[in-house]
């Protein structure tokens, strides 16, 4: 299923905030701090069972404990399992799945802390390091049972080895990375990978034969993670055709002065180069968006990105909208709507400046052999036609301030209730603020999901039926979602601040995209529902 416009709004908005009023970041967690020593990723995870003890984190844990999360996290995992075969496919020498042994590693990996590091090695490839705290019983699983999964894949046998003092095993393979070692000891397993000699495998098994452990232990977060995108993609590693900056991410749980806990995330994002943010004064259109909402979103300083990009070059577009505003409201599905400030010029005008560009992307975009859709200009608007219950448009409205392209799945029945004023003082109150959301999560998820299955039933695609796991689960945790706020932060001159607070940590969009591509039968290595339905295989039994 493709959502590359829906996927891009909501990777810029990614984290903070809470109950319509969003948090305030805290001092920068710069990735330097933890990236030393070569390494170019590192994450460290408290583990589900050291969070399920904080206090902090009853909400989650609340909604981690119904039925229908149990049936998700089930259906997951055994997707996981079966993952690693499904991506070797011919190349493996078996054609054995060890899907029941993977899927109780898999379960350890979720309950204990763990440690990943991947460092830049002096051969020039990766060697990638991951330390999970172990008793020995488990250990000892842990190292057979690999042992057994990798011999009969590569149908090489591994050699009895050493390293830092502790006893493992290595396997030398043909393939990059051809070095594979397993060790154990002081209760933790260590699992390394790399070309030729594992360096940053023996310095973490040292550390724990000196320190007890491979890391300090976490210490009011329950994850952090860190990575240096621009090195990684060095390897031909990370998302194809974005660019990213290195970045650090930390999760940890609040709790309100109520007693009510949340989630906050904080991810911090340093740039190589000067960020050029021109952070004007909002131009709110205050006199197009009443109550009652569920979501609402703003966004600036857009243009000088937006203009170098080639398709909004295609646009003709000048001046290149600088705002961006998305809201939608209650109980209605399908309202939801954008609008962007057009300055310096005639609305009426611009639109028929980009109209002809536009048409023909979303012609490329939302039509097809499959799709029932069009897309035409008419009557000085933008219209797509073909699609039950709504029909999309694009057109301008003026307004005392300034005129408006305004774009949305259905005409706006006409309100009186006004925005909050204090949901405005907090936007205009920030002048580093670069983009702020705010959503009631439950009702926004239902929509979200609801605007998927639209989309899929105008191309003709499949979609999550109500029956699925993934559609159980969403109306599960609807009413315990709560509210959920984002600010994004220019809190330096090459460093960009993303900060939430939120009941499970995602936004609705972020958990609509995560359910549907949890849904897919091919999960986690494509995000097609076009194949056959997945068949769980048989359940682990206790080792």
């Amino acid at each position: 299923m493709r959502y590359p416009l829906l996927v891009a709004a909501g990777l810029f908005l990614l984290l903070a905030g809470q109950s319509g009023k969003a948090a305030s970041p805290t001092p920068a967690n710069n990735p330097d701090s933890v990236l030393t020593g070569g390494l170019i990723a590192r994450v460290h995870f408290a583990g589900t069972t050291q969070i399920s003890n904080d206090p902090t984190a009853k909400g989650l844990m609340e909604i981690a404990g119904l039925p229908e999360s149990h049936a998700l996290r089930d259906e997951a995992l055994e997707k996981l399992a079966t993952a690693p075969h499904r991506y070797l496919g011919s190349r493996a020498a078996s054609t054995n799945d060890y899907a029941a042994i993977i899927r109780s590693l898999l379960a350890d990996l979720q309950s204990n802390e763990s440690l990943v590091q991947v460092q830049n090695a002096s051969n020039g490839a990766l060697e990638t390091v991951l330390a999970i705290k172990l008793d020995e019983t488990h250990s000892a699983s842990w190292k057979k049972d690999l042992q057994t999964v990798l011999e009969s894949w590569t149908g090489i046998t591994a050699a009895t080895a050493t390293s830092a003092g502790f006893g493992g095993w290595e396997l030398k393979k043909h393939e990059s990375p051809n070095l594979v070692g397993c060790f154990s000891g002081n209760g933790w397993l260590v699992l390394g990978m790399g070309d030729n000699d594992l360096k940053l495998t023996t310095s973490v098994l040292q550390r724990i034969k000196d320190k007890q452990r491979p890391v300090d232990a976490p210490r009011g977060y329950w994850i952090d993670a860190a990575v240096d995108w621009p090195a990684l993609a060095t390897h031909h590693l990370g998302p194809a055709g974005i660019d990213l900056p290195r970045m650090r991410l930390m999760v940890q749980g609040q709790k309100k002065s109520s007693g009510e806990t949340y989630v906050r995330p904080q991810l911090t994002m340093e740039f190589a180069q000067p960020l050029q943010f021109s952070l004007k004064p909002w131009s709110i259109p205050t006199n197009l968006i009443h109550n009652p909402i569920v979501s609402f979103t703003a966004m600036r300083g857009l243009a000088t990105g937006l203009s170098g990009l080639a398709e909004v070059k295609k646009l003709n577009a000048n001046p290149v909208p600088d705002e961006l505003f998305m809201w939608a409201m209650e109980q209605i599905p399908y309202e939801t709507c954008l609008a962007a400030p057009v300055k310096g010029g005639n609305g009426t005008n611009y639109l028929e400046q980009i109209q002809p560009a536009v048409v023909s992307a979303l012609k490329g975009w939302l039509t097809g052999s499959n799709s029932s859709l069009d897309v035409l200009w008419a009557g000085n608007q933008i219209l797509v036609t073909g699609a039950p219950l709504v029909g999309g448009y694009m057109r301008t409205i003026r307004e005392p301030d300034s005129d408006y392209l305004i774009a949305g799945l259905m005409p706006s029945p006409k309100r009186v209730l006004p925005l909050p004023g204090d949901l405005i003082k907090e936007i205009n109150a920030r002048p580093n603020l670069v983009a702020y959301d705010w959503e009631l999560t439950g009702p926004r998820l239902k929509q979200w999901r609801g605007l998927v299955q639209l989309y899929a039933i105008v191309q003709r695609e499949p979609f999550d039926l109500p029956e699925s796991t993934t559609s159980k689960w969403a109306e599960a945790v609807e009413a315990k979602l709560g509210n959920s706020g984002t600010e994004v932060t220019l809190t330096g001159p090459r460093e960009l601040t993303v900060v939430r607070n939120s009941g499970i940590g995602l936004t609705a969009f972020e958990l609509s995209m995560l359910t549907y591509w949890f849904g897919s039968p091919g999960f986690p290595l494509t995000f097609d529902h076009d194949a056959l339905p997945f068949t769980p295989g048989p359940r682990p039994g206790p080792r």
